[in-house]
């Protein structure tokens, strides 16, 4: 039904807390050449956490937001939190081979997977 690839608009917005622990990253992207696309913006957050020297937590959350009814709503938010679930796995493991190849490298302790849940909602 869709394309494999589309032009999109994303708009994005960042806030560090004041004691640097906390980065909060926002998205809204909005697609251009997919049917129904000017109905929909598929809202994103991430918010990544440090717990303390060496850990970390990352929670992260998408959802489509419908500015218009479309008898099309429930296909189109299935598809487009299954299609981000896979880049948000494919992005986490990337990260964790590039710390796990960093840290081995400066100590002898092995790093611990990154603990993902299937928050993404």
């Amino acid at each position: 039904m869709c394309p494999p690839y589309t032009a999109m608009t994303e708009y994005q917005h960042a806030v560090l807390s004041p004691d640097k622990r906390i980065l909060v990253f926002e998205t809204v992207q909005q697609a251009h050449d997919v049917p129904f696309g000017s109905y929909f913006e598929i809202h994103c957050r991430w918010k990544l956490e440090t717990n303390d020297e060496n850990s970390s937590a990352i929670d992260i959350k998408v959802g489509a937001h419908f500015k218009k009814w479309c008898v099309m709503q429930g296909k189109i938010k299935a598809g487009a939190v299954d299609e981000y679930k896979k880049e948000v796995g494919l992005m986490l493991e990337a990260a964790h081979e590039r710390i796990k190849s960093h840290t081995s490298s400066e100590t002898d302790n092995p790093v611990s997977s990154p603990s993902v849940t299937q928050d993404i909602s």
